[in-house]
């Protein structure tokens, strides 16, 4: 059965946070660079924008998503190394089911920016959904790692501890995110990214219907 709209926006939120900290990072990189394009930025714009509209069901018909990709092909014309233009696009194609496509182009995100962990997870995941489970363990992995590796260099520690319990769901079981968790909420206790992941670890979590309603 499918995930009602509340459910499934609550998914969409919290798949968000995986790319957050990088996004952050791409946007003040963005902000410093004075000759960015400013018709690739507002055709980035116009595109999530419209997609947005979709996810929240303002916008029924996924005819209007073509539209964004379009603008983002175009986009990606003009400034190739932004990666956000990158994920934007595959955020796209995963509302499409065209998953194998967003994986093509998540790689290409990660041939530009190779430490994007969070691209990394959305591999894995996407992986596992259309059931490549030993490829998608691989990507976890490699995203631990590079959690690890920002967590040693101080960069985004909490959103990197919260994604790493969260990865404990696929690489190990429920029981080991909820220990981890317990462990996070004790460190960080007024976290509010750390309070909204509790949503997630105690309610009836569902990997197989989580995998599913990717961007949908």
């Amino acid at each position: 059965m499918s995930l009602n709209l509340g459910m499934r926006i609550i998914l969409t939120l919290f798949l968000l946070l995986f790319i957050i900290s990088a996004c952050n990072s791409e946007k003040t990189q963005i902000e410093n660079k004075v000759d960015v394009d400013s018709l690739a930025i507002q055709l980035s714009n116009s595109a999530t924008e419209r997609f947005g509209e979709y996810i929240f069901g303002r916008i029924d018909s996924p005819d209007s998503l073509e539209v964004s990709l379009s603008e983002l092909d175009k986009a990606i014309e003009i400034e190739p190394n932004l990666t956000e233009l990158y994920t934007h696009k595959a955020n796209i194609l995963l509302a499409l089911d065209r998953d194998e496509q967003a994986i093509q182009v998540l790689n290409k995100a990660l041939s530009i920016k190779p430490d994007f962990v969070e691209v990394m997870t959305l591999i894995g995941f996407i992986n596992e959904k259309i059931e490549k489970s030993e490829v998608a363990q691989e990507w976890y992995q490699k995203a631990l790692e590079g959690y690890d590796k920002r967590i040693e260099e101080k960069r985004f520690v909490i959103n990197s501890k919260i994604n790493k319990v969260f990865l404990l769901l696929f690489t190990q079981d429920e029981e080991a995110a909820r220990k981890a968790y317990k462990n996070l909420k004790q460190e960080y206790p007024n976290n509010s990214e750390v309070e909204f992941m509790e949503q997630f670890l105690f309610i009836d979590f569902d990997k197989e219907k989580f995998l599913n309603e990717l961007y949908k």
